[in-house]
Parts: structure tokens; sequence; C-alpha cells
């Protein structure tokens, strides 16, 4: 059940979705091609800013990701009440 799941703290959609549209993939290569080219071509100092700029971006990207999972879970439980308003309305006129 979800609800043990939650409390349990085991329900963590972020870490199971695995997204499986192609240009993912192939952003996946790009970037790890580019980061063992950079490696190779720069300074260590100079490729310590490169990660820390990813690293960056990355946490950035999490932040972002959080926020709309938040905004699209919240709005989907108000959708879901009223709908449950309006059939309980619906319900009512019937009788």
């Amino acid at each position: 059940m979800i609800l043990e799941k939650l409390f349990g703290e085991e329900f963590r959609p972020g870490e199971m979705a695995v997204p499986k549209n192609e240009r993912y993939k192939e952003l996946v290569d790009e970037v790890s091609n580019l980061q063992v080219k950079l490696r190779q071509e720069l300074s260590e100092e100079q490729y310590a800013e490169v990660e820390k700029l990813h690293d960056g971006v990355s946490e950035l990207g999490s932040i972002d990701a959080e926020e709309y999972f938040k905004y699209g879970f919240s709005s989907g439980v108000v959708l879901m009440i009223e709908i449950y308003q309006l059939l309980g309305e619906q319900k009512e006129n019937r009788a």
C-alpha cells in the first residue's frame, strides 16, 4: 500500500523514475564525452570550476523538479477534492 511506503520512506518517485526519452540518453552520452574531453584538456583548477558549474546546474534542476512535482501533486489533490465534491452534489440532487 502506498501509504505504508510513504510512512516508511520507501516511496521515492524521483529515484524510481528512469527517463525513457531517446534524447535523454543522447544527452547523457554527450555530457559524459564532454566531461572526459574537458578533464583531458583543462588544468585541475579549471576542471574543478567546470565540476562546480555542473554541480550547481544539477542542483538547480533538482530544485526545479521538486517544485514542479509539489505543484503538480497539489493540483491533482485539489482536482480530486473538487471532483468528489461535485459527485456528492450530484448525488444529493438526485435524492
